[in-house]
């Protein structure tokens, strides 16, 4: 479960680098159709409290959100468009300035959700990096936190976020199942060779 208790606090905290976006349920609740394959719940719950979000140098799209641009649909066409590797397999929910992003891969479920994969315009870069979103956001949240406190305003200030495995799955349990599994390595390895 995502920890909402916290995301408010640094959105109250630090109100410049935390941005949450506030919007019509209704509205949302039907747009998530727009995106192929099975939503991922985890990140619906998300877009339940904010609807897209920016958060340091990291943006969460949101659908209809006239604060944050692009659209969660139309930031999922531009991807696809820009980069093969990713079309039809990973669904994009954040990004940088730096063009890096994270997504959940489409036709993946495990254990009621989706892995979550960071990626960028190198298909070699694609890594599994959560189990599903609810782990991810709470570890990024946890992060955000550590840079902010230290002074860093514009990015995660940690040197092997997301790639430390070993620190990921002390938090994330079944991250290991996750990267063992056929399925996961045989899309991961895919997405690598798509080049």
């Amino acid at each position: 479960m995502i920890d909402q208790k916290k995301l408010d606090e640094l959105a109250h905290k630090y109100p410049k680098d935390v941005v949450l976006y506030q919007q019509d349920l209704k509205t949302l609740m039907k747009l998530p159709g727009r995106i192929p394959g099975e939503f991922d719940l985890q990140l619906l719950d998300f877009l339940k409290i904010t609807n897209g979000a920016s958060i340091l140098d990291y943006r969460f799209y949101g659908f209809k959100n006239i604060l944050f641009t692009p659209s969660f649909d139309q930031n999922l066409k531009d991807k696809w468009y820009e980069w093969q590797h990713i079309a039809g397999v990973i669904v994009p929910f954040m990004g940088s300035s730096t063009n890096i992003g994270f997504g959940y891969l489409k036709e993946v479920t495990f254990k009621g959700g989706h892995p979550i994969v960071y990626f960028s315009e190198f298909p070699e870069d694609t890594s599994v990096v959560a189990s599903g979103f609810d782990v991810f956001f709470n570890d990024f949240l946890y992060n955000v936190e550590a840079s902010l406190a230290f002074g860093n305003n514009i990015e995660i200030d940690l040197d092997d976020w997301p790639f430390n495995v070993e620190k990921a799955k002390e938090k994330d349990p079944l991250l290991l199942e996750v990267l063992m599994s056929d399925v996961v390595k045989r899309t991961i390895d895919l997405i690598k060779k798509s080049w």
